[in-house]
Order: C-alpha cells, then sequence, then structure tokens
C-alpha cells in the first residue's frame, strides 16, 4: 500500500492540519476487519470492479470502473451493509476522475464511508449537516450506465444532484459559522465537478432530467421519499 504524507487544511477535516493518507490501486482484497463499524460492507469494498482506494485519517473512497451489471452487484453489496442509513446519489455523467500511475480514470461509481478523526469531527462541529456520515454510493450516468437497467434495492435513501444543492444551501443558512463556511466550500466544488457549458450542458440538462424522473418514479413505487 502506497502512504502518503499530506500537510495541509483538508477538505474532509478543516481543523486537522496534519493528515495521514494511504492509497491502494486496483483491487486487492481489504480486510474485513477495517471495516467492524459498518458490517457487511467489505463484500462491496472488495468487488472485482474496484480500481482505486483512498483513505485519509478514518474517511474512506472506493472507486469502480464497470457497466451497469457490476454497478447492480455492488450496489446489492452495499445496500447489504448492516446500518441504520445507507444512501445512494445518482448523479449526471461523466464520472469523476482519478488519477492512477499517470493516467486519469473516469470511475462509473463510487462508495464513501466516514470513520475515525473525520467522523468525530463531522458529529463534534456539526459538520455533518454537509457531509454524509453514513456510507454513501455514487452512481454516475456515464457511457457504462444505462439508467433504466439499475436494481435498486429496498432500504436505500436515493437522492440526486439538486437533493445535494438543497443541503448545500441549508447548511449555508445555518447558525454556525463553521457549518456556513463548510457548506460554502463543498457548494463550490460541487458547482465545479458539474461545470458544463455548450453541448455538454444541453447533456447535462437532459441527464438531470432523466434523473429526476427515474427517481420520482421509484419513489412512487416504494413510498419513499
Amino acid at each position: 500500500m502506497k502512504r502518503i504524507f499530506v500537510l495541509s487544511s483538508a477538505i474532509l477535516i478543516p481543523t486537522v492540519c496534519f493528515a495521514l493518507a494511504t492509497s491502494e490501486v486496483g483491487n486487492k482484497p481489504l480486510s474485513k476487519a477495517n471495516y467492524t463499524d459498518w458490517p457487511g460492507l467489505v463484500d462491496a469494498v472488495n468487488d472485482k470492479s474496484r480500481v482505486y482506494q483512498f483513505w485519509v485519517n478514518g474517511h474512506e473512497s472506493f472507486y469502480y470502473v464497470g457497466e451497469t451489471a457490476s454497478a447492480n452487484r455492488v450496489l446489492k453489496e452495499f445496500a447489504e451493509t448492516k446500518v441504520p442509513k445507507r444512501e445512494l446519489i445518482i448523479l449526471p455523467g461523466p464520472g469523476s476522475l482519478v488519477t492512477i500511475g499517470k493516467k486519469a480514470v473516469t470511475i462509473d461509481y463510487r462508495i464513501e464511508v466516514a470513520g475515525g478523526i473525520v467522523r468525530a469531527a463531522l458529529l463534534r462541529g456539526g459538520r455533518s449537516k454537509v457531509q454524509n456520515v453514513h456510507p454513501t454510493m455514487s452512481i454516475y450516468m456515464t457511457e457504462n450506465i444505462d439508467l433504466e437497467k439499475l436494481e435498486i434495492p429496498n432500504g436505500l435513501i436515493i437522492s440526486q444532484l439538486s437533493d445535494i444543492e438543497k443541503r448545500y444551501e441549508t447548511a449555508m443558512k445555518d447558525d454556525d459559522s463553521g457549518v456556513r463556511r463548510h457548506a460554502q466550500t463543498w457548494m463550490k466544488a460541487l458547482n465545479k465537478e458539474f461545470r458544463r457549458q455548450g453541448e455538454e450542458f444541453k447533456l447535462l440538462e437532459k441527464q438531470i432530467a432523466e434523473i429526476d424522473s427515474f427517481v420520482t418514479e421509484h419513489q412512487k413505487k416504494t413510498g419513499s421519499e
């Protein structure tokens, strides 16, 4: 495992200046003992479609490349995590980029969990109003993902881009100035990730409409909100 020492006022942990980070390329199985806070999550973590993993002070991100069938498999494994809340966010494509070696790779889906120092800081500082402390899986509408063929297990919170924006907007009005600043930072990052122009903007609008229709229909079927 590659170990990286980062000197920064990290977005994830703004009160911690010295962050210890590790990363792992590929899908070498990670130990079940590392994920006892999220029983059952390790099956999704170790799925063969994982291409990269990054950990910093307890916050861990897993990045995957795969078609719809693979996404459905990981989604099913993710949903079997035995914690009270698990969230699925469906987002417009292309997916975010990760750098593996010297190559930029577009991911199709990712999983994030907050533990250790990061989880404690989010809960203590009220920043959980901005960032999730429960496990979250994001699926992007990339060329590999067919939205209509996604199989959504029961029991998940289903969100989309507009839900994230509303969460940040609400947090930017919070009484706590630290929460407001945290929300502003994340809103800027969100706007940067989904900034589009010309034909790409038209595609973004189309994808947002398709995702909204998909999520709304799913909520009607399941009686969820």
